[in-house]
């Protein structure tokens, strides 16, 4: 009997600590906290009515993650700001600012989140390094959140011009950029077209250095947070002589960047969620290196095209999930080595009489069509 009854108590204490390690184990891995902050409206005193989004830091595919792991030379340093589109993901919570400008979200699991924060007429922009991992997190103690209103860009340009860092600027119609202008992307500045505009350039560029990047997207549904289609802008069509794009990343555009100019570095841009990303004809020696073409997968759309190039380089790029990765037509003296072609319908296409070499490039999960001419 004092066997059985002895055997019933280890029994339950042995349940009962398992039941305080369960607890605890769950408490830990279910730990959170707050996360707060403030933005302002730039010269204004009273910053409400400013709303603030907050999602999962869950924006780069995982193939690409493998791929930046195995060869790192292979592409610029990827961040979820490079990827991530407000308009493509559902927020996880949306709260608005006070007249001081402050929000609070409560509950947040610990991890890493990318707060994105607008105002109409005022722009938006995005916080992506987020990381909770402490019971509360005041963002206004090491981050400035600023907006600033959105400028209108002229029809013709004939001078200077200056997209500066953190702003935006919208294109509500067709815009020139004369020879005599001269167009400076600088870090974060965000230049956003309306429905079918285009911008024609004829003047210099200029571009963020190193690791910094400008954007050039769709002004459609910035202040809309439902996740409704998005209807794109038509892009940007390069006429100067400038011979270097680079640090610049390409969203919601019919014809993201159109080059028709000889001698042409193209260099760690991004194409992502276009109809058709770059479009290179009827130029020569075009090198298109280390940049992203990942999700143009619309029917009968082409995330980068050489038409009548002579001379055509595309080297250490990545093209991810798109209808048609690579399209060359009627192009000679080209060279595509050392690219990743992951998960496209059609990965590569060499028609109308072109001819190239075709090596080093790793192929997962993809189909290549016929060519009509050789490799």
């Amino acid at each position: 009997m004092r066997y059985i009854f002895t055997k019933i108590v280890a029994i339950v204490v042995i349940t009962f600590i398992l039941t305080i390690l369960t607890s605890c184990g769950s408490t830990t891995a279910n730990k959170g906290g707050i996360v707060s902050g403030k933005v302002n409206l730039f010269s204004e005193k009273d910053h409400s009515g400013i709303t603030v989004l907050i999602f999962s830091a869950e924006a780069v595919p995982s193939e690409i993650a493998n791929i930046e792991k195995k060869y790192p030379s292979m592409m610029f340093d990827t961040n979820e700001g490079v990827w991530f589109d407000h308009r493509q993901e559902m927020a996880l919570d949306t709260v608005v600012t006070d007249s001081e400008g402050e929000f609070r979200f409560n509950k947040l699991h610990y991890g890493k989140y990318i707060l994105v924060y607008y105002k109409e007429d005022w722009g938006y922009n995005y916080l992506s390094d987020v990381v909770l991992e402490m019971d509360y997190l005041d963002l206004s103690k090491s981050k400035e959140l600023m907006l600033y209103p959105e400028e209108e860009i002229p029809s013709f340009v004939n001078e200077r011009y200056v997209l500066e860092s953190n702003k935006c600027y919208v294109a509500k119609n067709d815009v020139i950029f004369s020879q005599q202008s001269h167009l400076i992307f600088c870090d974060n500045s965000r230049l956003l077209l309306g429905e079918y505009v285009k911008i024609d350039i004829y003047g210099d560029v200029d571009f963020p250095d190193d690791d910094e990047r400008a954007l050039v997207t769709s002004y459609a549904e910035i202040y809309d947070n439902q996740s409704k289609e998005v209807v794109f802008g038509e892009g940007i069509n390069v006429y100067s002589k400038k011979n270097s794009w680079r640090n610049v990343s390409f969203s919601y555009l019919q014809n993201a960047l159109s080059v028709s100019v000889d001698n042409l570095s193209i260099n760690r841009l991004s194409f992502i969620r276009c109809y058709f990303g770059l479009l290179a004809k009827h130029c020569k020696n075009t090198e298109v290196k280390k940049c992203y073409f990942a999700n143009n997968n619309f029917i009968n759309t082409v995330a980068c095209s050489a038409y009548a190039v002579e001379g055509f380089i595309f080297n250490d790029n990545i093209v991810f999930n798109n209808h048609i990765g690579v399209l060359s037509r009627i192009t000679t003296n080209a060279e595509f080595e050392n690219n990743a072609f992951i998960n496209n319908e059609i990965g590569f296409s060499n028609k109308l009489e072109s001819e190239c070499v075709f090596k080093n490039n790793l192929l997962l999960n993809w189909l290549l069509s016929r060519v009509t001419s050789k490799l």
